[in-house]
């Protein structure tokens, strides 16, 4: 009885494992691809930062002279 019981055990724990060392390998050999080839910035990016240039209103030294 005990002895089926640790089989199963085993048997239950080995795919996982496989699986989570499977995954951190993948993740591994992908770390350093993008997923576009224009210096990584998305288009999402370039919408954010031409609102955040436009929005900013802050005085320049220019302004204050």
């Amino acid at each position: 009885m005990i002895q089926a019981l640790k089989s199963g055990i085993l048997i239950l724990i080995a795919p996982p494992t496989a699986m989570t060392i499977g995954l951190i390998f993948v993740c591994y050999r992908k770390r350093n691809q993008t997923r576009d080839d224009d210096g990584g910035e998305s288009d999402w990016d370039r919408e954010s930062k031409s609102n955040d240039s436009a929005d900013n209103t802050s005085p320049t030294q220019k302004d204050l002279d």
